[in-house]
């Protein structure tokens, strides 16, 4: 039960350190196309600037999520792999 609260919580790290680096240094992180962007402005109803940073947010947000789940998973299934072949 420690381990997993212990993955949950470098999750959750991993995903506040990439939002904060993917917000603060955008230009190293891909972006979306314009009309991308305006499809999901149109999607979500986005009316001014403070809802479209919402949106960001949220956008960045799930991204750095994914990203960090997905690094979980690979360093997970990298140690059973490495300690089933010992």
């Amino acid at each position: 039960m420690k381990a997993i609260a212990v993955k949950l919580i470098l999750v959750v790290i991993s995903t506040l350190f990439f939002s904060f680096i993917w917000l603060r240094y955008p230009q190293f992180f891909p972006s979306l196309s314009e009309d991308q962007a305006i499809k999901l402005v149109n999607f979500f109803g986005a009316k001014n600037g403070e809802q479209i940073a919402d949106l960001e947010l949220y956008l960045v947000m799930t991204c750095s999520f994914v990203f960090s789940v997905a690094l979980c998973l690979a360093y997970i299934l990298r140690r059973k792999l490495v300690t089933s072949s010992d």
